[in-house]
């Protein structure tokens, strides 16, 4: 945290935030070398490693503006310092999870089954039974499995989302009133798939939200889907929890329509282990969040990519 402080206080007084001017790469460059690398011994170099790529776009100007205060661009050194685990000596071990990796994700159709037998970083478990307000038999000894030796780290859940069903919840609504009553099922889904899950001693930071065309969804009202899809979001952020979103471009465009809930997508596609890195980019992202990772089928079972940026934001989840 020092280094960081001393950065604070050395872009509050430099003529970048007084005088809104740019100054150049070298001299930054040069600042920075006598500030960190020098001046704090094997930590401060760990963490200029972190946040050289930053220090660069900002020298150049393609993120600094005429409005950006000291505070904030803390702040963002300090999401990044995060995100790599860069908060004692040894941050370069913890820094090292926050990379792409591959993993399984399993529920109920593995039940009685084998299960991965091969190292992972990732694993995803079913909490439902490929349908709301259902239940995985196997949750509890397939979560084992995924924070067994094998593992790598990262476990996570998943709750199947569909519009098939009315419930009371957090909203009063009008019996007529259908994209409320949807939200309030959306939200009803995700209590009680959370509740169970503790149930069976269960717990993950991140938990997607599994949105396919296999089950019954509104195929005249749109909104009404989506409205169940925001009543499960909303109620997993009511409960501190990472959520996302699972489905595939095609799928979710004929039930969500244009609804972008800028959380985080796990996309599905059908591709090969190789070209699954490629889906990587926000270009592909149907929520307008982050792609945190892509889904292929290769072994028998569904085989996942780790992206970059799930990564690091899977390392962050996991230290809070």
């Amino acid at each position: 945290m020092v280094a960081l402080q001393r950065l604070a206080t050395w872009l509050r007084s430099r003529p970048l935030l007084a005088n809104r001017r740019r100054p150049s790469f070298r001299g930054l460059a040069q600042r920075w070398f006598r500030l960190v690398w020098l001046g704090r011994g094997r930590t401060g170099r760990a963490f200029s490693v972190a946040v050289v790529t930053l220090v660069a776009v900002i020298s150049v100007g393609s993120v600094v503006d005429s409005t950006l205060a000291s505070s904030q661009i803390l702040a963002r050194l300090a999401a990044v310092r995060v995100a790599l685990g860069a908060r004692d000596p040894a941050s370069l071990a913890a820094a090292a999870q926050a990379r792409p990796g591959w993993g399984f994700d399993i529920s109920w159709p593995q039940c009685g089954q084998g299960y991965p037998t091969s190292a992972f970083d990732f694993a995803g478990v079913g909490v439902t039974r490929g349908q709301p307000l259902t239940a995985n038999p196997c949750l509890a000894d397939e979560f084992r499995w995924a924070t067994s030796a094998r593992a790598g780290g990262f476990p996570q859940l998943y709750v199947n989302l569909d519009l098939d069903g009315v419930a009371n919840g957090r909203r009063s609504c009008d019996v007529n009133d259908h994209p409320c009553r949807a939200y309030n099922y959306g939200a009803s889904t995700v209590d009680a798939a959370v509740s169970y899950a503790d149930s069976q001693g269960v717990r993950a930071p991140y938990w997607w939200l599994d949105v396919e065309t296999a089950n019954a969804w509104s195929t005249q009202n749109l909104d009404w889907n989506a409205a169940v899809i925001r009543g499960a979001i909303e109620a997993m952020q009511a409960r501190g929890l990472n959520v996302g979103i699972y489905s595939s471009s095609d799928q979710w465009h004929l039930i969500a329509g244009d609804y972008r809930p800028a959380v985080p997508s796990w996309s599905a596609v059908y591709t090969q282990r190789g070209a699954a890195p490629g889906y990587c980019g926000d270009s592909t992202s149907f929520t307008a969040g982050p792609v945190l990772m892509v889904q292929y089928s290769d072994q028998g079972f569904d085989q996942d990519y780790v992206c970059p940026a799930g990564g690091a934001a899977f390392t962050a989840a996991a230290k809070r």
